[in-house]
């Protein structure tokens, strides 16, 4: 850029050079008649006058041009001036913020507002630092303000809803979900935050429209659709059940186990409620279809339950018509052994638990039951003690786990009674807890 504004310049000069020797080797003159007047000089001079008088003229209408641009210029120096103060006061209000000074935060960040002429970055971080310093009224109050601009609509409603969400009031979190919703259905996470506040309020109806929503706008697979709306549907039947309304109750159940083919624990209430009805054939084999690709207590106790009338020896004979659907399985020879105990053939108990034994998979339900055969068998005293010792070591049992909070459950649930999350109660086995002596902790 430098070197062309050198060749710039030696242009114009070598031109006005050249053009002043023409004129000296080129003389002219120039008679001028004005009034009364006659006027004779050189071309050179005329020409020269009227170069200066151009320069003049181009000089003053610059100056004119800079008079007339003054106030805007000074105006938007100005506004670029309260511009830079205004994102510096915003990033140090950031600082402030993130640093857990809210005081401090709340000042710049009201200082950024007025400078920036309140733009949504500067009032949002004015409503995190009233957060912070606990003044609600404000929070509130900015929130409500952005609002009122359809361009930070949807900021201010996701705000009052964050609010009302850290105070417990549902009912207004659930009325300004909704409302955000009307605002743009596609906002990020804001589908998953409305099903999350109509699950905590019961709201199991508007809860099944909101996953089939999802479901159409693609925020989830249909395969998670399908498990969500299960699980609600379980739900929605579990109240039926107090309620009396058995016909309902059944019809729930039903499509419930209809969209999750392996919902274990529908699977087992279903049962219950056919065998209720007297179709206790299409109970068995309904638990026996699920058996074969998801064994389950809770399955082999329904199963049991469906015919009480039954000899204990015989129960077990029609405990292995349910087992062969999956024979390989832990749960199959444990539910074998509980049959065979309940009949006192001790022997087949003891077959079924050696099994389990020698494959090392040796848990506290697999102790307690070789304690009762060795008590029942030979009436060994020892030998029981000795498998009731052994449950301090064994593996712990599968059981219901909140894979949100690691809080176990006595039973499943729709939502975890802990930490109320939907949907995270799965059956596995606890992490086993180590202990150690006084004095093997302190070494």
């Amino acid at each position: 850029m430098t070197v062309f504004r050198i060749l710039i310049f030696l242009t114009v000069a070598i031109s006005v050079i050249l053009a002043e020797l023409w004129l000296a080797t080129t003389p002219g003159e120039v008679t001028v008649f004005w009034g009364n007047y006659r006027i004779d000089t050189s071309l050179s001079l005329v020409l020269h006058v009227v170069v200066v008088f151009c320069l003049i003229t181009a000089i003053l209408y610059r100056i004119w041009g800079a008079a007339k641009r003054a106030p805007k210029e000074i105006r938007q120096r100005a506004f670029l001036r309260n511009q830079r103060r205004g994102y510096e006061a915003l990033g140090s209000s950031l600082i402030s913020c993130a640093s857990g000074n809210p005081s401090e935060a709340l000042r710049y960040a009201k200082k950024a507002s007025a400078l920036l002429d309140s733009p949504p970055s500067a009032k949002l971080l004015e409503a995190q630092a009233a957060q912070l310093a606990g003044d609600s009224s404000k929070v509130r109050e900015t929130f409500q303000s952005l609002m009122e601009e359809p361009e930070t609509a949807l900021l201010g409603v996701r705000g009052l809803m964050g609010e009302a969400l850290r105070k417990g009031d549902l009912s207004e979190a659930l009325k300004l979900a909704n409302e955000a919703y009307r605002l743009n259905p596609y906002a990020e996470g804001l589908w998953q935050q409305r099903l999350e506040i109509q699950i905590k309020r019961r709201q199991w109806v508007e809860a099944y429209e909101a996953v089939c929503e999802a479901v159409r706008s693609k925020h989830i697979s249909s395969k998670d659709g399908k498990r969500r709306r299960a699980v609600i549907l379980y739900e929605r039947a579990c109240i039926a059940e107090k309620s009396g309304e058995v016909d309902t109750q059944l019809s729930l159940l039903k499509d419930a186990v209809k969209l999750d083919t392996q919902f274990v624990i529908a699977t087992a209430k279903l049962a219950e409620c056919l065998s209720v009805e007297g179709n206790t054939e299409k109970a068995s084999r309904l638990i026996k279809k699920l058996w074969s690709k998801k064994p389950h207590p809770a399955l082999a106790a329904v199963y049991r339950s469906l015919r009480p009338d039954l000899d204990p020896i015989m129960q077990v004979k029609r405990f292995e018509s349910l087992v062969v659907k999956n024979p390989s399985h832990h749960e199959s020879h444990i539910a074998i052994a509980e049959a065979a105990l309940a009949a006192k053939l001790w022997g087949e108990a003891r077959s079924k638990l050696k099994f389990i034994l020698d494959k090392g998979v040796i848990t506290r339900r697999v102790c307690n039951l070789m304690a009762k055969v060795e008590e029942g068998e030979f009436g060994d005293m020892e030998q029981s003690h000795y498998w009731s010792r052994q449950k301090v070591s064994a593996l712990p049992d599968e059981a219901w786990i909140c894979i949100s909070c690691g809080v176990e459950a006595s039973i499943w649930q729709g939502c975890c009674k802990n930490c109320n999350s939907f949907d995270t109660l799965v059956w596995k086995r606890p992490q086993p807890v180590m202990r150690f002596s006084d004095h093997e902790g302190l070494s």
